[in-house]
């Protein structure tokens, strides 16, 4: 089936396609999904390609009147995969008139969840912004305080820390089995251009394990920091009069849970997920 191949990407077998699931601010997409991938790559997806999750390098948990609140790494996934997969269907239905073949479903899911890429400057990142959504937002909520605050708190945090990421110029990948600092950029650009579409990055090598096996892979760092940038900055000015989603909605989905103890999770087996999903 080739009648949607092209869309959106032109594809390179060896692209890792990393992508960094993010806890929302609002329900950008018209469904009841409280968190989104970063870049929303469904060009792979569609193609039933592999794509590689960025997953905190923290526990992250916060304690609310003796009780701790705990990221749920799985249910993020999780969530971050069911977006992808109902947007994609909505895709091909709406620009094709047909129904992405479940068998194409089932490749991505395979590959993707079963696969790890190694780096550890992504994993920081993404273990820094939810560790702050938790620390302004979950806290704003229970106090009562004014929860739209809280979330453009969050968003700022998102913009600043992606601009301090683009301007150091550097990212820590493992090439070879060996950690070494990359850079993101092969040329100098002021904060204007940060969103300036026209600037790719450099693209770089990265070990990715493949069901145990190590393959050496490449992706382009900056179009995931520029895409961070552009959702938070979009979101930003948005955040008035739109559906917002709440704690809460993080808490009903299990994507936050709650303890009578601080419980510190190990890895996260992504693998584990790969049965949760009605295609």
């Amino acid at each position: 089936m080739s009648f949607f191949k092209k869309y959106v990407y032109t594809l390179h077998s060896n692209d890792a396609a990393p992508m960094l699931p993010l806890i929302d601010v609002t329900k950008t997409y018209g469904f009841n999904f409280a968190c989104i991938p970063v870049p929303l790559r469904v060009d792979k997806i569609i193609n039933g390609d592999l794509t590689t999750f960025i997953t905190p390098d923290k526990n992250i948990s916060i304690n609310v009147s003796g009780k701790f609140y705990t990221l749920n790494i799985l249910k993020l996934v999780e969530e971050v995969a069911s977006l992808l997969i109902q947007w994609s269907k909505n895709i091909v239905k709406s620009r094709f008139n047909r129904d992405l073949p479940r068998e194409r479903l089932t490749l991505w899911l395979t590959k993707s969840l079963n696969a790890k890429i190694l780096v550890p400057t992504l994993s920081e990142d993404a273990g820094d912004f939810i560790k702050n959504y938790f620390e302004t937002v979950l806290l704003s909520y229970f106090k009562k305080t004014d929860l739209i605050e809280a979330l453009k708190s969050y968003l700022h945090y998102i913009i600043d820390k992606t601009k301090k990421r683009i301007s150091s110029n550097k990212l820590k990948v493992s090439i070879e089995q060996v950690y070494v600092n990359y850079p993101i950029l092969d040329e100098d650009i002021t904060e204007e251009d940060y969103l300036n579409p026209d600037v790719k990055g450099v693209t770089i090598p990265v070990d990715v394990y493949l069901n145990n096996k190590l393959k050496q892979m490449n992706f382009r760092p900056f179009l995931i920091y520029q895409d961070l940038l552009e959702t938070a900055t979009y979101t930003l000015k948005r955040i008035e009069g739109s559906e917002l989603v709440t704690p809460m909605d993080l808490i009903e989905k299990r994507i936050i849970n709650i303890f009578d103890d601080d419980k510190s999770q190990g890895e996260a087996d992504l693998s584990t997920l790969i049965n949760h999903f009605t295609l």
